[in-house]
């Protein structure tokens, strides 16, 4: 392993990251406390998580063709330049909420494209015996950054106005810019797919996502997976796009408490990742998913009917923090009834539905009038959610390929 390039990439990562998490906190915060409109504030969330969710079936595309590192030097200096001309608009008196929607749209493409690209430079970096080590090196710096960036937010917003968190953001992306384009990585072959062009691409993608659907459909248990991960993404969605609404606005909370829960939540995950390897040792993972899907939708319910803030935050953070158990489970089931010549595109397509519910959650909450009408969506879509389950228990139980050994043998 080449250790003084691993360590200046792995720092570099984390400082583009931290952007990511200052942005992803400062932009709900200050479209909110300034238009006072929850409606306006799920509208952004829509706008940010859409490039996002479209990107995905071209990120891979674009560092096949033009190479990882220019695609990941490129995503940062472009979100850099993106915060940096949004605080600079926001100080002329531009329209705050055409320019905060226009810079996190932005970030959210090259978000996309900085982590695909980020695939294809970790293997140049390190051996194929050491990429476990840097990969999980990488996964908890994402960790880290979900605390550290709410952290970094609240102490700022105690001070000053929370557009300063902007430039902040812009610095922090600069900083990763500036320090991965010092290394050199070994150059490697760019992929020859491009003959045909763009149309070319657009109907591969096409057709590989036919024959994704068709898969998924004929296979009643892969189809019942994807609607519950798609439920859970949806009350996941709906927690991110309300967050900093229903703290500020419905519970009256301060920018400085909205910035504890979200360091909060940060916490609890990284803290439900280090144990889940102990957890998954002693309970079967189908259990462990079945759990942590009863506990979202309890959770979800929960803050549809509480009235105090600490209930709120706990249940909100339950939702984040277990939402990754689950994800545990669902991509241990799903990969064993998905044929393996099919598995990538297939895979890509699940997500693909996954990630939907993101953009879609932001549409739900536009359509509201005041908090406490998304507040009341939260029971609604629990106890629905626990429903599905509920009603399908028993065929997920019996069928189950990870809870019955004998069944994984049979062909997906």
């Amino acid at each position: 392993m080449q250790t003084a390039l691993l360590v200046r990439f792995i720092i570099s990562r984390f400082s583009a990251a931290l952007g990511d998490q200052i942005l992803l906190f400062a932009v709900p915060l200050i479209i909110y406390t300034e238009t006072k409109s929850i409606s306006l504030t799920g509208l952004a969330f829509f706008i940010e998580w859409t490039p996002r969710v479209l990107s995905l079936p071209i990120a891979g595309t674009l560092s096949d063709r033009i190479g990882g590192r220019f695609v990941y030097l490129t995503a940062d200096i472009v979100r850099a330049l993106a915060a940096f001309s949004a605080f600079y608009l926001l100080s002329v008196n531009a329209n705050m909420f055409v320019v905060l929607s226009g810079l996190m749209a932005i970030s959210a493409f090259f978000y996309a494209q900085s982590f695909i690209a980020l695939e294809s430079i970790v293997p140049k970096l390190a051996s194929k015996a050491e990429l476990p080590k840097v990969q999980s090196w990488l996964q908890g710096i994402e960790q880290a950054s979900l605390m550290l960036g709410p952290g970094i937010g609240s102490f700022v917003v105690l001070y000053a106005d929370a557009r300063y968190l902007i430039p902040i953001g812009a610095c922090m992306f600069l900083v990763g810019y500036l320090g991965t384009l010092t290394i050199k990585l070994p150059s490697m072959p760019i992929s020859r797919r491009a003959e045909g062009g763009v149309l070319a691409l657009i109907k591969q993608v096409r057709l590989d996502f036919v024959k994704a659907a068709t898969i998924v459909r004929l296979r009643p248990n892969l189809l019942l997976l994807t609607a519950l991960s798609v439920s859970i993404n949806l009350i996941i969605g709906m927690c991110m796009a309300t967050a900093a609404a229903m703290a500020t606005g419905y519970f009256g909370a301060s920018k400085a408490e909205f910035g504890l829960q979200q360091s909060f939540t940060g916490g609890l995950t990284l803290a439900v990742l280090m144990i889940l390897p102990f957890v998954v040792h002693r309970i079967n993972v189908f259990w462990v998913g079945i759990i942590a899907y009863a506990v979202i939708c309890l959770s979800s319910v929960v803050i549809g009917v509480t009235s105090h803030f600490s209930f709120y935050v706990l249940a909100y953070a339950t939702i984040l923090a277990a939402g990754d158990l689950f994800n545990v489970y669902i991509r241990s089931e799903r990969v064993l009834w998905i044929p393996k010549v099919h598995l990538g595109k297939t895979i890509g397509f699940i997500v693909f539905l996954n990630q939907l519910t993101l953009p879609l959650s932001g549409i739900i909450v536009s359509l509201s009038i005041h908090e406490s009408d998304t507040k009341a969506m939260f029971w609604v879509i629990g106890l629905a959610t626990s429903g599905i389950v509920v009603l399908c228990f028993k065929k997920l139980k019996t069928t189950s390929r990870i809870l019955s050994p004998q069944l994984a043998a049979e062909p997906a």
